[in-house]
């Protein structure tokens, strides 16, 4: 059985504007932390490289990021070795496929963006082939592959140089050959299964709970199946403690900088205003399938919350439905990617209000998940409009609501239509900004802004902890503004402090040992612009320094 010849053609459309949406606007939005951290990582470049590269000279700030380009003399193996001392909580596969990519094709974020944005083209054919293996209805595929494409979420995520992409292929791939084995139980199938669960796993550090879900599913399909038989869970078992000894190595690497892991993700746990964090969970778990909101963080209730709210009650009601009715594979499919995300991961951060609810991104499998289900809902709504051959005319409007043989046709056009609509409304959303898709702004971009107004400015940065990623962001932000007048001067300590003589000088993120040192010097620092842009300009500098002259630009 083939899936009706016109849905056929009508996905094919609507992939391939799914697959030239990831690849427009690649270098639309400027670098924010992450990606940063992913060029630093690449480059080989540590905090201490880039001091050592940057200390002691005025530079131009727009200049700096050109210092993050791979080194002959730094190896795949050193990029590991800085991983795994400075980010072990982010595994290290990502980086090998993109290090190996900015070798031929440079270590710029375009490149590693359309290295991503490739990945999000595999997903595609990933998410294909998982429903062909979960359902015998043809148009399932189909459709499914269709949500997935036209996701402003996923969108999204196609175009950030990040691993969250890459973690949901793996994902995807182990799910289709765990259903793959227990519809057909043969060791090359089990084979295959365990190395995708490992690559998952090396994806990202949350792929352990993809193998709770595992879990999960195999418990459930047992405890369903007429003979209970549970040797025959031996082969996952034995999938299951295979991937765990190959994952090992990099958890005795977590666990040696577990305390320095721990300092990096507290942000995950912090409280933010009363419910802030639930109405951006709700927002960012809506663009799935509907991105309309100017700012994830903006004040709530508003009226765009009502298609947020509207977008997550059809998700529930899908979710009931499948649950319900859904063929067995695909409801232990949606088992093992919705309970160990839903239950551990989010609905604990929702209900105290933590900052993990509103990072969506943990919670890709969930949200394929439920992708999955809308699939499922859709197909089964059109296989329920059972047609009626045209008798008489006119006919009664019943027959043009429920019987008309047209119909699904009709149904599936105006989805289609919605969700094109959707992704023309989150592309006008973010066509005018310069950030990423917090749609609010970064400091970076407004620093930049207000610096460039400012006559010949010197910036003033000391080694602090994270500081080469907040002159990374403003250096991309200036060369994006052809800022060229914004000179940089990085003091190594709060005790260097013989940066050249400005009238028009300021400091980002003194510490406060450096405000103290500053302050015996009969000098004041003023705060200047917005309290969160933490930056400062000094005044009644000494007029007994030299000034240096100027760089060339």
């Amino acid at each position: 059985m083939r899936a009706p010849r016109w849905l056929v053609w009508g996905s094919i459309g609507l992939i391939t504007i799914g697959c030239l949406l990831r690849f427009s606007g690649l270098g639309q939005f400027l670098p924010w932390y992450d990606e940063l951290a992913t060029l630093q990582h690449i480059a080989v470049q540590s905090e201490l490289d880039l001091t050592q590269l940057w200390q002691g000279r005025e530079q131009v700030l727009a200049d700096l990021w050109h210092s993050l380009s791979t080194k002959p003399q730094k190896t795949t193996w050193d990029m590991v070795t800085s991983l795994a001392n400075h980010d072990a909580h982010h595994p290290p596969l990502y980086y090998l496929f993109v290090r190996a990519w900015a070798d031929w094709f440079g270590n710029t974020i375009v490149s590693l963006r359309t290295a991503t944005a490739i990945m999000g083209v595999i997903l595609l054919a990933s998410v294909f082939w998982l429903l062909r293996q979960l359902s015998q209805r043809p148009s399932l595929p189909w459709v499914g592959t269709v949500l997935v494409a036209l996701s402003p979420l996923q969108i999204l995520y196609a175009q950030e140089a990040r691993e969250y992409v890459i973690w949901l292929i793996f994902f995807v791939l182990s799910s289709g050959f765990l259903a793959r084995s227990l519809r057909h139980s043969t060791w090359p199938h089990w084979l295959l299964y365990g190395v995708t669960l490992t690559l998952n796993w090396y994806s990202h550090l949350l792929g352990g709970f993809v193998l709770l879900g595992h879990g999960l599913w195999v418990g459930v399909w047992l405890w369903r199946s007429g003979d209970r038989n549970w040797r025959r869970a031996i082969p996952w078992a034995i999938a299951a403690v295979g991937t765990l000894l190959a994952i090992s190595p990099w958890i005795w690497v977590l666990y040696q900088v577990q305390t320095q892991s721990a300092a990096s993700l507290a942000w995950l746990s912090q409280a933010g205003p009363p419910g802030i964090h639930r109405w951006a969970a709700l927002r960012a778990f809506a663009a799935t399938l509907w991105d309309n909101q100017p700012n994830l963080w903006a004040s709530f209730p508003t009226a765009t919350d009502v298609p947020c709210l509207l977008v997550t009650l059809w998700m529930i009601v899908a979710l009931v439905g499948c649950w319900r009715s859904g063929e067995p594979l695909l409801k232990g499919f949606v088992l093992s990617a919705v309970a160990p995300f839903l239950l551990l991961v989010w609905l604990p951060a929702i209900v105290m209000d933590r900052t993990m609810a509103s990072i969506i991104r943990y919670q890709f499998p969930l949200l394929l998940g439920m992708q999955v289900v809308l699939a499922n809902w859709i197909v089964t709504t059109c296989e329920q409009i059972t047609p009626k051959p045209v008798q008489e005319w006119p006919q009664p409007l019943s027959f043009y609501l429920f019987r008309w043989r047209w119909m699904p046709h009709c149904f599936a056009a105006l989805l289609a239509i919605l969700l094109l609509v959707a992704n023309l409304n989150a592309a006008r959303a973010r066509s005018w900004q310069l950030s990423w898709w917090s749609k609010g702004g970064t400091v970076s971009v407004e620093i930049a802004k207000a610096l460039k107004e400012i006559d010949r400015p010197l910036l003033v940065m000391t080694d602090i902890p994270g500081y080469s990623l907040s002159a990374l962001a403003l250096s991309h932000a200036s060369d994006r503004l052809k800022s060229r007048g914004v000179t940089v001067w990085l003091a190594p300590s709060f005790q260097g402090l013989n940066w050249p003589d400005r009238p028009n000088t300021f400091l980002f993120s003194p510490s406060p040992d450096l405000r103290q040192a500053i302050e015996q010097r009969g000098q004041r620092l003023i705060p200047f612009g917005t309290s969160w842009w933490n930056l400062w300009r000094l005044q009644s500098a000494p007029p007994d320094r030299p000034v240096p002259d100027r760089p060339s630009t």
